[in-house]
């Protein structure tokens, strides 16, 4: 549990970006905004990344970011955001946390605001303590506070698609959900 923990707060902020920053994978604000154009509410970007194991014993894990786009406003963007931390070995989820944000277009990049009334925390077996701990400690994290991401951080590979480049961080493959069919 204390990896998992310790990981999380160390990519917390990076996965919550890849997920939601859909200015980024553009160098100019027009290329952000055709960016932002091919996912219209109701569309969900996934974004993948691998963290380090912490040893060499220790599974990697892989971090899901899934940011539903709820409403778009001129510069304004609302989300409904998953981050899951799934198991190298089951791909079962380690932890989940889910929350409503929103990201404010400027120029140069995006700036991501999290509710952390929003936010609700999944720790499959966890004891009941342990996940009420972790999830206060995501929520003072977040509280009150934009995070900034430069557009110059991502890379739009095969359109709509892109990868974040935080520096000090794992990239983040991110693509357009297809929709279910039935």
């Amino acid at each position: 549990m204390n990896r998992v923990k310790r990981n999380a707060h160390r990519f917390c902020t990076a996965a919550i970006f890849a997920g939601t920053a859909f200015g980024a994978g553009a160098v100019t604000q027009e290329e952000a905004q055709r960016l932002d154009t091919a996912y219209p509410p109701g569309s969900v970007v996934v974004c993948r990344s691998d963290l380090p194991a912490a040893a060499k014993s220790a599974e990697h894990t892989t971090v899901v970011t899934r940011g539903k786009v709820l409403a778009r406003h001129d510069n304004l963007t609302d989300f409904d955001t998953e981050v899951a931390w799934l198991n190298e070995g089951t791909g079962a989820k380690a932890m989940a946390l889910t929350f409503r944000s929103s990201e404010r277009a400027v120029p140069a990049g995006v700036y991501l605001r999290i509710e952390p009334d929003s936010m609700v925390l999944t720790v499959p077996g966890a004891p009941p303590e342990t996940v009420k701990n972790v999830l206060n400690s995501f929520r003072v994290a977040m509280a009150g506070e934009e995070h900034y991401s430069p557009y110059s951080d991502t890379d739009i590979t095969d359109f709509p698609s892109y990868v974040t480049h935080k520096p000090g961080e794992p990239a983040a493959w991110c693509s357009k959900e297809e929709p279910a069919h039935e």
